[in-house]
Parts: C-alpha cells; structure tokens; sequence
C-alpha cells in the first residue's frame, strides 16, 4: 500500500515555482523552478505531460525529451515499484529514504566540499546547508536532452518512507529528517518557496 503527503509553502516569494504532479499511481514529478522561470512555464509543461500515461519513468523521459521545455528547473523523478524505487534528479532536490540521504546535490557546493576527499557524504550534506555556492547549481532540467542523467534503482525494506523535497524545505530541516526514524512533515516559516511529499510504503 502506498500513501503520500504533501505540504508546499510560497514563503515571500512572489510567486511559487515548486510543483508536484503525480502522472500515475506510481510515478510523481516533482520540479522547483528557477531564474527567469514563471509559473505558466511549469503548468504548461506538467499539463502537457498529464496527456499520455507513462509505464515507466523511461517513458516519461522520451516524452519530456520530446516536449523539449525551455525554462530553468530542477527535477526529480520517482518510480514507485514492489519492495524498490527508480529515481532520476538533476540539481538539488534531496531525496532521503528511512531518513538517510541517497542523493548528491547537483551544486558547486556540493562538487567543491566534495573534491576534499575529507568530508563524509553526511558532512557534506550539513555544510551544503551554509555553503556560499549552495544556490548554484550544475545540472537542471536540461541536461535530461543528453547524457547528463541517470536513472538509479533502489531496493527497500518494508515498510519504507521516502521523503523528496526542495531546498526551501531541506536547508530548514535536514537536520531533523537525519535526526528522526519517525519524521513527518512540517509546515515551515520560509523566506523562499518549498515543497514536500511524504511516501510511505507498507
């Protein structure tokens, strides 16, 4: 059984650019949007997408290849399956699973703390929190058009929750997400735009 949760913020931002579309009963998209990128340029795109129906993230991958969208975004895809999870990300929308980190940002941040060889991946993941370069990112939507991608599977224990989220969420509480076997969402006071879903699995 699957059950997901959701809370999204605009904080005082003048508009919000996270969004969360669910485009089958085991694939969700989730994009946090940014630069010149407006609202409408992420609804078309989504509404677009909600035409066909997807089997399989490869799927939807040909499709958004073929939509061919212009504007800045991260992404985050993820495939729900039996006792496993496909995921795809470009840019730094974390991924966490029982509460421990399974993706890397896609940031300078990230790359320059990383090239130490000196910090651990949960070091790195802290300091990302405070790091000057923490907003730039390296990868976004764009690079899903060439080699810049790849798609991860991961087997789970069940029950399993995995928590995707948006910077605007996860600088305020990674902390607490690594810190808690037990962690639900929050509903947060955010200068910036944020975004959560909750999927738990039994």
């Amino acid at each position: 059984m699957i059950n997901l949760e959701s809370i999204k913020g605009q904080g005082e931002r003048s508009s919000n650019l996270d969004f969360f579309y669910q485009l089958s009963d085991h694939i969700l998209l989730i994009l946090d949007g940014c630069g010149t990128t407006v609202e409408e340029d992420i609804t078309e795109f989504c509404e677009q997408l909600s035409l066909k129906t997807y089997k399989d993230l490869e799927s939807l991958i040909v499709e958004i290849k073929r939509l061919n969208p212009d504007f800045k975004s991260c992404i985050s895809l993820v495939e729900i399956g039996e006792a496993m999870i496909r995921y795809l990300y470009l840019g730094d929308i974390r991924i966490y699973v029982n509460s421990k980190l399974v993706t890397k940002d896609h940031s300078y941040a990230w790359k320059v703390l990383e090239r130490t060889n000196y910090f651990s991946l949960e070091t790195i993941a802290s300091r990302c929190l405070t790091h000057k370069y923490r907003n730039q990112i390296y990868k976004s939507i764009q690079n899903i058009h060439s080699d810049g991608h790849e798609i991860v599977e991961m087997k789970i224990d069940l029950p399993s929750k995995i928590l995707v989220c948006t910077d605007g969420y996860w600088m305020l509480e990674h902390k607490e997400i690594v810190g808690s076997d037990k962690y639900s969402l929050t509903e947060l006071s955010s200068k910036d735009n944020y975004l959560a879903i909750l999927i738990s699995i039994k």
